[in-house]
């Protein structure tokens, strides 16, 4: 007998039973979705981190190729700094020839003194370098050795009473190689003991002055060289102004920048120095510019006044002296001198002009300084592949790669000496002249053909369009006024004799102030220290910075502190050779030795010497006026702005300590010198960039590598 069971389930438990059997279907399909979900969540993670990498290294490759071009920019700061110093250089050479050396006036010393001619106008008569005038404590009252007459327009010379008076050791300088002095003839028997020596004094007071300019211009040079031919010196590093590897201080920016992850799989690091770039490359020539530095160098004319002391008319005996290394068109009875001839010849191979073409020898060569290739651009680019270790990578390590490029800009090493540069010639050439007053460039190995040529007359420009120098007639009577301030018998030669002295050899200056001082100012050798530092005053105020050097110059304010005291500590590491500071600065001496142009300005506004602010009004004011080169409006705005551009609203103090101190000296305001951008590869690439003029465009010469 079979059972059959009946069951009878009432609604409520029907449903009840339904829900159990279903439940754990949505388990299954949590369960296959999570798949899915996760999946899209390890690859949100993924490409999150992809990204964050790929960011992170071209933010590091960015900050790297900054870091390169800051480099780049210091150098480029003091390359431009030491320019300006050799254009002071020279100004301080046509002060101690033109003012000093004529008593401010071009027709006889002391002419200007009290009254005459203050138009800007330009004189008509060479100059003729003489000293042998009253404010000199040599000079007898009724002495004048340097008297122009009106009768007949000749220079007469009147005999005076025999003084008392010790020759001293002229060192045979009556006359070098390079300098075109306008001499009389053989002196005559009839000259007096007296008036031998004192006309012997003015040349050699020149002799001194011309010697102490190519000396503190050679240095200049030597600093200038060093740097660009170690910027130039491969074209995957550089060293940068404290003596270390550029391309160090890259990679470790680089390094220290990336995330674990970049710098675990970095696989490589590329870098690019531009200036090493074959067509701008140093030549491994120490003394040597690299291709984009070109100087431009002078062959200037000094006339010294020297004559006979008779009642009769001086008639000059032009002798153009300049040949190349150590050879001069001195007359040979000169040379014979038994007193000056050999001291002459010893001294032509550093006073002398060579042809420009021994680069040892030119670094005593008269120049205006050198000029920049615009077509060898300076710029940084760094490039950085990494494969970092992403979780979640499906296809395991991918490769990532970041490239930048940054540049210096906004500064100038100093003016061009013609307004067109065309890409590929070695200098500029076309256009105009920027500077019509100095002796005009020659090229080696060209030489100057006629030494009477009044451009040859050393000169210097003042402002943008001069186009009559330090010869007008209100800048010579300014000056007359000024050296007529000295009482008669109180000016002394001896505030220069360490120009020449061996035992103070300014090209040893050191750090510490146990050796030289690498001052070449006047100074109280001697004793009368007010009288003396009164002329310091003058040349001071002489070389001050001018309108023309705010248009053209990149010019620190505290060079001191910013570059200066950095540079020394290099010296017999990086620089085989002495280091020296702004004209002023006088190592070691408390009040001096942090002289800077900051400072050349202050004492300039407070000398009652020269009135620099209401005649004179081509003379800057005030330190913030250098501040000229390019400031942005805000970080994302690269506008220029117009409100800081020549201002400093807070200044660093003078006593601040040395980690306050910044480029040009200003802490909120404008800004000197090269500053420093991210640049796009395809600009440096561009066959049509306008670098050398308004009417010239082309390629670089130096373009990136493509890594």
């Amino acid at each position: 007998m079979k059972w059959k069971s009946q069951r009878s389930d009432s609604p409520a438990q029907s449903q009840a039973l339904r829900k159990n059997r279903q439940r754990g279907q949505v388990a299954i399909f949590v369960a296959l979705i999570f798949q899915v979900l996760f999946v899209f969540f390890a690859m949100m993670v993924n490409v999150g981190l992809l990204v964050h990498h790929k960011i992170n290294l071209q933010n590091s490759v960015d900050i790297a190729a900054y870091y390169g071009a800051m480099k780049q920019a210091e150098i480029l700061n003091v390359i431009a700094h030491a320019n300006y110093q050799i254009r002071q250089s020279w100004k301080l050479m046509v002060f101690r020839y033109r003012h000093l050396g004529a008593y401010g006036d071009i027709t006889y010393p002391g002419a200007r003194n009290g009254a005459g001619d203050q138009s800007n106008t330009a004189g008509s008569l060479v100059p003729a370098f003489c000293i042998t005038y009253s404010p000199f404590n040599f000079m007898n009252a009724n002495e004048d050795y340097c008297k122009y007459s009106a009768q007949g327009g000749t220079f007469i010379i009147k005999q005076p009473p025999i003084p008392s008076f010790v020759a001293p050791n002229f060192l045979g300088l009556w006359a070098f190689q390079g300098v075109n002095i306008a001499v009389t003839q053989a002196v005559q028997a009839t000259i007096t003991k007296s008036c031998e020596e004192k006309q012997g004094l003015s040349l050699y007071a020149l002799a001194r002055f011309i010697w102490a300019y190519k000396r503190d211009i050679a240095n200049r040079k030597r600093l200038i060289l060093t740097l660009a031919n170690q910027l130039s010196s491969s074209s995957t590093d550089f060293t940068d102004i404290d003596g270390t590897s550029a391309a160090d201080g890259i990679k470790a920016t680089l390094t220290k920048n990336l995330t674990y992850q970049n710098q675990a799989g970095l696989q490589r690091t590329a870098i690019w120095n531009s200036m090493g770039h074959q067509a701008c490359k140093a030549t491994g020539t120490q003394w040597q510019p690299p291709p984009w530095l070109s100087e431009i160098m002078i062959y200037p004319v000094f006339w010294a006044f020297m004559g006979e002391c008779t009642n009769t008319a001086l008639t000059f005996a032009a002798s153009p002296i300049n040949t190349t290394a150590g050879q001069a068109n001195i007359p040979p009875a000169v040379l014979s001198d038994p007193l000056v001839g050999s001291a002459i010849q010893t001294m032509l191979p550093e006073v002398g002009e060579n042809d420009g073409t021994v680069p040892q020898a030119n670094l005593n060569h008269s120049s205006l300084g050198f000029e920049k290739d615009p077509w060898c651009m300076a710029y940084v680019g760094v490039e950085a592949e990494t494969t970092p270790k992403i979780p979640f990578s499906p296809f395991g390590s991918i490769k990532l790669t970041a490239t930048a490029y940054a540049k210096p800009f906004g500064g100038t090493i100093g003016p061009w000496n013609r307004s067109v540069w065309a890409a590929g010639t070695p200098y500029s050439k076309g256009g105009n002249e920027i500077d019509t007053v100095a002796p005009p460039r020659i090229y080696p190995p060209d030489a100057w053909t006629n030494a009477t040529d009044p451009r040859l007359v050393a000169d210097a420009i003042r402002y943008v369009g001069d186009t009559i120098g330090t010869k007008s007639d209100m800048n010579m009577f300014q000056y007359a006024t000024a050296i007529n301030q000295f009482s008669a018998g109180t000016m002394n030669l001896t505030w220069w004799d360490h120009l020449i002295d061996p035992g103070n050899d300014l090209d040893i200056a050191g750090p510490n102030g146990s050796v030289a001082n690498g001052d070449q100012l006047a100074w109280p050798n001697k004793g009368d220290t007010a009288v003396a530092l009164k002329m310091r005053n003058l040349e001071i105020a002489a070389i001050a910075p001018d309108q023309y050097d705010l248009s053209y110059y990149s010019v620190e304010p505290d060079y001191f502190r910013n570059y200066f005291s950095r540079l020394i500590k290099q010296i017999g590491k990086a620089y085989n050779f002495s280091i020296r500071g702004d004209l002023g600065q006088r190592i070691g001496d408390s009040q001096w030795g942090t002289f800077s142009i900051k400072d050349q300005m202050a004492n300039t506004k407070q000398n009652a010497l020269l009135n620099t602010s209401d005649v004179l009004t081509y003379y800057a004011q005030d330190f913030s006026e250098l501040l000229t080169s390019f400031k942005a409006m805000e970080p994302d705005n690269q506008v220029m702005d117009p409100n800081n551009f020549g201002k400093c609203s807070v200044k660093v103090g003078d006593q601040d300590p040395q980690a306050k101190a910044t480029t040009g000296n200003c802490i909120a305001g404008g800004r000197v010198g090269y500053s420093v951008k991210l640049i796009d590869g395809d600009f440096l690439n561009s066959s049509a960039l306008p670098m050398g003029g308004t009417t010239t465009s082309g390629p670089l010469q130096n373009p990136p590598p493509g890594f």
